[in-house]
């Protein structure tokens, strides 16, 4: 870790050490040279906007230009120009915008480190030829690769609804069912549309590469198959499809999980809530009279407002629970474990922890944060997000309306404390 602030590197260091990641600190840049010279570390994290520029891109340049690079992960500050193309020419594997929790700095670190476990990863693979099934199963399996082989294509749909697999390879020609028709099937398929397929085909002039792409598919290899390239192909675009679907459910303003991942997570909670018969509490938060401040102080300050909310719940709530950002103003969190009274109790807490927003002008003067919340209780209050989600939402409504009788002044409701 190559940062001043220490707040952030003591938090970063806590959480390591329950993360049993052995963790060392660089206050400057010549003394995260020493340091990675003498022990090379499995990554680093830099916050650039501690250091000078160009200083921290020779870095950079150095830690790719090692014999195995460093997998970086760069902090940049929102406001700082930052030549993102130069970082990335000097092999920096992702950028983390602050404020973020230390607890999602080493989450996106741990998953550098381990971008992909084969030993999970499902493959499906439908030829009609048994040799050519029997040569990739002798490739894959060593892997650790669970794979599922499929000679009659009628039966496709059924095993591919069992398998849910994580990549899909397909031969051009297949008895029945044409393969190019099949992956045109899937791509029209909403289910299916994200399913990396993989093509092999004995044809390699240009019209047939063509089609093949034209259909929707990632990827092609050539018969004979030559096994290192096969492992190499599946691998990149796993790793890609992976990254693309992290891209896609997280919130790029706030470094949140969205509505699409959480959902997926909260639904995780109700089900082990169900069997273990305990509550699950699910909050929905919304910054207080956001589209007025954006148009009072600009969309800069409204940002860092979702952005410190956002930061301060992650560090506030417990890493097991879900924090996410549902869409504009509003937040979802849910609390395994927890009753209405609970959560109620917890958020009050956290709104005495927020701290105030500089707003940029002359005067310097500062802006509070305030949100409204409704709060429900599974199964309570229902039995699924849906359902919880609603009656979550009518009591925030009633929060703000109540916040809206309370005062007639706009500006001086913006400060007022939080109620439910």
């Amino acid at each position: 870790m190559i940062d001043r602030n220490q707040n952030f590197i003591d938090r970063f260091v806590a959480e390591a050490g329950t993360r049993d990641v052995q963790t060392a600190i660089a206050l400057t840049l010549n003394a995260a040279q020493e340091s990675i010279q003498r022990v090379r570390p499995d990554g680093v994290v830099i916050d650039l906007s501690q250091f000078d520029q160009a200083e921290g891109l020779k870095l950079l340049e150095d830690l790719g230009q090692a014999s195995q690079s460093i997998p970086v992960l760069v902090l940049t500050d929102p406001y700082q120009s930052v030549d993102r193309v130069a970082i990335a020419r000097r092999k920096g594997r992702g950028f983390l915008q602050k404020p973020i929790a230390a607890e999602r700095v080493l989450a996106a670190m741990i998953q550098e480190l381990k971008p992909l476990n084969p030993s999970e990863t499902k493959i499906m693979i439908v030829d009609d030829d048994r040799m050519v099934l029997r040569l990739l199963r002798v490739i894959l399996e060593p892997w650790g690769m669970q794979i599922t082989t499929l000679e009659n294509p009628l039966n496709f749909w059924e095993q591919l609804e069992a398998v849910r697999p994580d990549l899909l390879i397909l031969d051009v020609n297949l008895p029945e069912i044409d393969g190019i028709e099949l992956c045109q099937t899937l791509r029209n398929d909403a289910q299916w549309a994200w399913l990396p397929i993989l093509f092999l085909t004995g044809q390699q002039d240009s019209e047939s590469i063509q089609q093949i792409f034209a259909a929707g598919a990632d990827d092609y290899v050539s018969k004979p198959i030559i096994a290192p390239e096969l492992i190499t192909r599946i691998l990149n675009r796993l790793e890609r499809t992976r990254l693309l679907r992290r891209q896609v459910e997280t919130d790029a303003l706030t470094n949140l999980p969205n509505r699409s991942r959480a959902s997926q997570d909260l639904n995780k909670f109700l089900q082990i809530a169900k069997h273990s018969q305990q509550p699950v509490c699910l909050a929905v938060l919304a910054i207080d009279h956001l589209l007025f401040i954006n148009r009072q102080y600009g969309y800069r300050v409204g940002d860092q407002m979702l952005r410190q909310l956002a930061l301060t719940l992650q560090q506030e709530l417990r890493h097991e629970d879900i924090v996410s950002r549902w869409e504009g103003a509003e937040f979802v969190v849910g609390i395994y474990g927890m009753t209405r009274q609970d959560g109620v109790k917890w958020l009050l807490e956290i709104l005495n922890v927020l701290p105030p927003i500089s707003i940029p002008t002359s005067s310097q003067t500062s802006l509070q944060i305030t949100f409204s919340a409704g709060v429900a209780q599974y199964p309570d209050d229902g039995t699924s997000i849906q359902a919880l989600y609603q009656a979550a939402g009518v009591v925030l409504e009633r929060a703000k309306l109540e916040k809206s009788y309370q005062s007639k002044n706009l500006a001086t409701l913006i400060t007022q404390p939080f109620s439910l």
